[in-house]
């Protein structure tokens, strides 16, 4: 990050010609659903719902396993729960809580931060 500010902006005219390259002369796709206030943004999180490109393949961004771990220690906390409120702490409090067992459980710890991967709270609580 550093190099790319530092050299800017030829950084700027390099990263705009890889992207010309990977996605055409276009903008190329960028998932705008992502953006917006807190509200907006936790219903529709780049970690929950991952813009589907043509061509590419969609890894999942949370485990099958991890899920049903999620489920079992935090399902009662998850915002889909009309008592949780979507922008509360209630749920990440919960995977807090309960980490070691989410991750014996198959969610990623983050290489990181060594916690669990904050694409887990994304996922699950927004």
């Amino acid at each position: 990050m550093d190099g790319f500010f530092d050299n800017w902006p030829s950084g700027r005219d390099a990263a705009d010609s890889r992207w010309k390259s990977w996605w055409g002369g276009g903008e190329g796709p960028f998932n705008t659903d992502c953006l917006g206030p807190p509200d907006v943004w936790a219903e529709h999180s780049c970690s929950n719902l991952p813009q589907v490109i043509p061509g590419v393949p969609t890894v999942p961004v949370v485990s099958e396993e991890c899920v049903g771990a999620l489920e079992k220690y935090c399902g009662e906390a998850a915002p889909r729960n009309p008592d949780v409120d979507i922008l509360g702490d209630t749920c990440d409090d919960c995977i807090d809580d309960n980490a070691d067992d989410l991750m014996d459980g198959g969610c990623e710890r983050n290489v990181t931060s060594g916690y669990i991967s904050n694409v887990v709270d994304k996922y699950y609580c927004k």
